[in-house]
């Protein structure tokens, strides 16, 4: 989406190129980067409280992105595309126009893009806010978190720990303030129903239990690349960290 901006602004300037160069188009991501964000970002929001992976290379290149961006915009509003006197006044409003033109582009691309990159990490951070007492006893989730939310989840389950001592825990007899037991802590719910498209074909589990039995049974159902499902998100879970399932949001 972001590169379609960047092709469509080279082609309304082409006529133009001795007039205006249009340096820092080459900085507009590739379509195939900002589709790993934004799937990063859908699949986040729809899972149940579970964390995906934090991917580093795709934010930092984001990252830098906007600050190359921002640069652009500076040099491109500091030059005011109007600058060389040897043009007349036609050609100097022209030039004002495309240097404007295109710094509103940029302005548009790096809004939406902030916007994700926030919503992204604030999703991120209400799982570890929700969930710290469990994220820090699995060892698979503390795998799924950046350095910067590692020590996050350290502060913030310092504090938390900190506010119920002195709310509730240091009033109970001392068998009764640990915090930290598995049957204490709440964790996401893995059997929430979630809806997902089958990107490979893959094996589903799906388990029940008889009426009057107190036995469970497994059914399994393949499912080929296409087919859009509801399911429970545990029975998926690993078929999408494969990346052979997406959630849909």
């Amino acid at each position: 989406v972001m590169a379609d901006f960047g092709n469509l602004l080279r082609d309304a300037l082409q006529q133009d190129d001795d007039q205006l160069p249009l340096s820092g188009l080459d900085a507009v991501p590739e379509d195939e980067e900002y589709e790993q964000l934004k799937n990063w970002w859908v699949q986040e929001l729809a899972s149940p409280g579970d964390l995906m992976p934090y991917n580093d290379d795709i934010m930092s290149m984001h990252l830098e992105l906007l600050d190359g961006q921002e640069h652009i915009i500076e040099e491109l509003l500091s030059s005011g595309g109007g600058g060389n006197n040897s043009l007349g006044d036609d050609d100097d409003v022209d030039a004002s126009s495309h240097v404007a033109l295109e710094v509103s582009v940029y302005r548009t691309e790096m809004d939406r893009l902030r916007f994700l990159l926030a919503d992204l990490t604030r999703t991120r951070l209400a799982k570890i806010e929700r969930f710290a007492l469990y994220i820090r006893g699995s060892e698979e989730m503390l795998r799924r978190l950046s350095k910067a939310e590692l020590n996050y989840l350290a502060g913030y389950g310092k504090l938390m720990e900190q506010h119920l001592h002195r709310s509730v825990l240091q009033y109970l007899p001392k068998s009764f303030r640990a915090i930290d037991k598995p049957e204490m802590i709440d964790g996401p719910n893995m059997d929430e129903y979630v809806f997902c498209h089958v990107l490979e074909t893959v094996e589903i589990e799906t388990g029940y239990q008889e009426e009057d039995s107190q036995e469970d049974y497994a059914d399994i159902h393949e499912h080929s690349a296409g087919t859009s499902l509801i399911v429970r998100y545990s029975t998926i879970k690993d078929h999408l960290d494969e990346g052979k399932i997406a959630l849909l949001y």
